[in-house]
């Protein structure tokens, strides 16, 4: 399993457009879609980085087309080359295209 304390944004900048599985044990295995990776304002990055810190950011990842959706929780997520990876995840809402939307947010 990867360190979430060690990983940036930069570590997940190469596989956008790529699958995350995301495991539970009450459900069957969701695929998303790494959307976007996003620091979080340029004020808080740069405190960050001043305190030796790793800058702040957020994974934006797209559900399948569906009308159900995971509830906001912590979940086992599983990437090729990432490995596993345990990630609270957000419904931030869904696409026009009735894909819903989820937020990882690292600080």
């Amino acid at each position: 399993m990867a360190d979430l304390a060690q990983l940036t944004g930069a570590d997940f900048q190469p596989h956008l457009a790529e699958v995350f599985r995301v495991h539970a044990p009450s459900i069957e295995p969701i695929e998303l879609e790494l959307d976007q990776v996003a620091p979080l304002g340029p004020r808080t990055t740069a405190e960050a980085e001043a305190a030796g810190r790793r800058p702040p950011f957020a994974l934006v990842f797209l559900g399948p087309a569906s009308d159900q959706y995971l509830a906001q929780a912590t979940y086992t997520v599983a990437h090729a080359q990432l490995g596993e990876l345990t990630l609270f995840l957000v419904p931030l809402g869904p696409t026009a295209e009735r894909r819903m939307r989820y937020e990882a947010v690292f600080t």
